[in-house]
């Protein structure tokens, strides 16, 4: 967060002066109200850490698709999971669950009208009960020939 008067950025302060560091220990949401001591701003926030990662993303190959599941997130701001995948090295992930799930597994159909690369990579992020994803889990590569 950076806070500035008409002609000064908090980020450029040379000393302590009348700012103040705000810790946030890790996995914490913390809230705070702050004013500076002239007292003509108030700020009122609340942060809010990202989620950990899931671990153990694995895929399978079903006869009706793509089986992906990973390891549940005991956390207690978790709302769901999104699910992200990328068709070519070059290409973005894209979002493939804009609701979030709620369970650690997803069935990926096979769509006749859709060619699917013979590769494809997946990660999945927690979602908090704030709606921000989490961090990434390591991507997991699904190939035709080897799943």
């Amino acid at each position: 967060i950076e806070l500035f008067t008409e002609s000064f950025r908090a980020g450029d302060r040379l000393g302590a002066g009348v700012w103040e560091i705000v810790q946030i220990p890790a996995n914490e949401a913390v809230s705070i109200v702050w004013s500076p001591v002239t007292k003509l701003t108030q700020i009122t926030g609340r942060f809010e850490t990202l989620l950990p990662s899931p671990s153990n993303l694995s895929c399978t190959t079903l006869e009706q698709g793509i089986s992906i599941t990973w390891d549940a997130l005991p956390h207690p701001e978790l709302l769901g999971y999104f699910l992200y995948m990328q068709l070519a090295p070059l290409e973005r992930f894209e979002l493939i669950t804009p609701i979030p799930l709620e369970e650690p597994y997803f069935l990926y159909p096979f769509d006749p009208d859709l060619e699917l690369p013979d590769e494809i990579c997946f990660t999945v992020a927690g979602v908090s009960k704030g709606g921000n994803a989490g961090y990434y889990s390591p991507i997991v590569l699904w190939s035709r020939t080897k799943s």
